[in-house]
């Protein structure tokens, strides 16, 4: 036999071929792991330790030489980018180095402890220290997105269905269409990490751990928020890496259709962006090239994630229970992963921000023809059918061809042969404003507050208001975060500041008042108290708060014609809120009272 430390063996008679060494170590890949392995194993000696299983000598010798082979690993990966060792993997090279330092205390180290649940410990230690780094450098992509959005407010450009020319937009809108996009991919990496807080250590092989150890002091000590209830679920499971590598591919799409956009605006077809020497490369035979290689190799990587996390799907689908050597490909797909998309999230964030537009472009890709639907909504609010404005409206844009002249310079009198309702050619003049035809659309209230006098909400106020009720400066926390609940009170509001439009001047009030009420009034949980035993402390939802808040909102019943029926569709909405909340309640009592003895993962 060689001298290469392994942790199995005593009954083989042979190494592995060589080729099967090739398949089969991982040195390579879960090297990244040595500072999670070294922080597990510290934890497991000192959980050991606690219990009395081994001595504090020896104890202490494990600590002091684990630090060290840390300190080692650490400076050789530095220097040489890589580890010589001759072991399979991570773990067999830090017990092999420990006990250089600690001597026979190292052999105590793996008491009880299996590489199956400790590598499944160690990729989740992982994970839970490195993803934040992907939720920073989106936040700092919606920040850019933001900005940009925020100081180019002025631009407006054409809006494309279909990749055909439909109706004016501003340059904004586009910009936190991505934003928003992005704020979800947040929000959903962050509900994933509850599921990935669950400490597998102390699992064992398969069967769980015969000595008397503390697994939730074990994972607290480890920063997880609660153990794994099934040691077989433990050992087997790799639904939380699956999880990353399809949020992985939804966020990589994502940053592949923005590519796509500034890829086709950055054109010479289109020139509306021009992208900076930094995210740029040119060609070996044509001069003249800018290429933005950039943002096409970002869209090329949300082909090789999706293909990843599919891949990883086919892994699993056919495995039996517990842990299976083919498990061990995790690893490797979830590094490769999780390092493309980072770097993807880096490289759009840098076009993005040195990026030029060119704001005279966009106006001249404008043309008339985009403003047929605003046409159409002008005989609608003169009485004209919407079905039959439409075809009106598609009979001038015909006579206008038949003419070979643009939409202005289109007599008076044609558009009155075709519909009298089209009013005054002063009437008709005031459509062909491309600033009038994007401030009446709400779909583009979100985009600044105020703007030349009109109500349109500055996307960040939006976000500020709407995930945690309002505030003077919004700040990139409130672009990507949900409020906690009941931090707001009715007291603490700012001034609402919707605007009135005579057309419809009370839905968006009364709707958005019920809201304010609803957060400020109504507590989802009062009391929420998870207990070991059969005498819990109920989930409350206080009948009492919806019939304050109906009363306030039938305060307002006289307050003028029409008022009466949005006060019983605001009070409808409220009994709706309120049964969801009770029909959870009643769930999660149920779940609270069953019986001690059942499996937790029941409980």
């Amino acid at each position: 036999m060689s001298d290469r430390y392994q942790l199995w063996g005593g009954c083989f008679q042979e190494e592995p071929s060589d080729v099967l060494r090739r398949l089969n170590d991982s040195l390579c890949v879960d090297v990244r792991l040595y500072q999670q392995d070294i922080r597990g194993s510290i934890a497991w000696a000192r959980e050991l330790n606690r219990c009395g299983y081994i001595t504090d000598n020896d104890y202490e010798a494990i600590h002091q030489g684990l630090k060290k082979v840390e300190t080692e690993i650490s400076e050789e990966l530095c220097k040489n980018g890589r580890l010589s060792d001759p072991e399979e993997d991570i773990h067999s090279v830090v017990e092999r180095r420990l006990r250089t330092h600690a001597g026979e205390a190292a052999l105590r180290l793996h008491t009880a402890r299996s590489r199956n649940d400790q590598s499944a410990t160690d990729t989740k230690l992982w994970m839970m220290d490195n993803l934040t780094n992907l939720l920073n450098e989106i936040k700092k992509l919606i920040l850019v997105l933001k900005d940009r959005a925020e100081n180019e407010i002025h631009i407006i450009i054409p809006g494309y269905t279909h990749l055909q020319r439909a109706q004016p937009i501003r340059w904004s809108h586009f910009l936190l269409s991505y934003a928003w996009m992005l704020r979800d991919d947040v929000l959903r990496l962050e509900e994933q990490q509850c599921r990935l807080s669950r400490c597998p250590l102390g699992s064992g092989a398969l069967a769980g751990c015969a000595l008397d150890i503390d697994r939730e002091r074990l994972a607290c000590s480890l920063g997880f928020d609660c153990v794994t209830p099934n040691s077989l679920f433990a050992v087997g499971s790799r639904d939380h890496i699956l999880e990353f590598l399809n949020w992985s591919s939804m966020c990589a799409m994502h940053l592949s259709r923005l590519a796509e956009d500034l890829i086709l605006y950055g054109s010479q077809e289109f020139s509306l962006v021009k992208f900076a020497d930094q995210f740029s490369t040119g060609s070996s035979l044509m001069p003249q090239k800018r290429n933005p290689d950039g943002l096409e190799l970002i869209r090329g990587a949300a082909g090789l994630l999706l293909g990843d996390a599919i891949a990883f799907s086919c892994v699993l689908k056919g495995l039996p229970s517990t842990y299976n050597k083919d498990l061990q490909s995790d690893k490797e797909i979830m590094f490769r992963s999780y390092d493309k998309l980072l770097d993807c999230l880096r490289v759009a964030t840098g076009t993005i921000t040195t990026m030029k537009v060119n704001a005279a472009r966009g106006e001249a890709l404008l043309e008339s023809g985009m403003l047929a639907t605003d046409m159409a909504h002008a005989l609608v609010r003169r009485g004209v059918p919407f079905r039959r404005a439409h075809h009106l409206v598609g009979a001038v844009l015909q006579r206008a061809a038949d003419l070979a002249v643009d939409l202005r310079e289109m007599p008076h009198e044609e558009y009155l042969a075709i519909c009298p309702e089209f009013g005054s050619k002063a009437d008709i003049e005031k459509l062909f404003s491309w600033e009038a035809s994007v401030e009446q659309y709400e779909g583009l209230r979100d985009v600044r507050a105020a703007y030349r006098g009109r109500a349109v909400a500055n996307s960040v106020a939006r976000y500020a208001r709407a995930l945690l009720g309002g505030g003077p400066t919004p700040t990139l926390d409130y672009l990507i975060r949900p409020p906690e609940p009941n931090t707001a009170r009715a007291s603490e509001l700012p001034p609402c500041t919707l605007s009135f439009n005579h057309k419809q001047p009370m839905r968006t009030t009364w709707r958005t008042l019920a809201y304010v009420m609803l957060v400020a009034l109504l507590p989802q949980v009062s009391l929420y108290n998870i207990k070991t035993d059969v005498n819990f402390t109920p989930y409350l939802v206080n009948k009492e708060y919806v019939r304050h808040i109906h009363s306030m909102v039938n305060a307002y019943s006289n307050r003028g014609n029409g008022v009466g029926r949005l006060v019983i569709e605001t009070n409808a909405l409220i009994d709706t809120k309120y049964r969801t909340w009770k029909r959870n309640a009643d769930l999660i009592n149920s779940l609270l009272a069953l019986p001690k003895g059942m499996n937790e993962a029941g409980r």
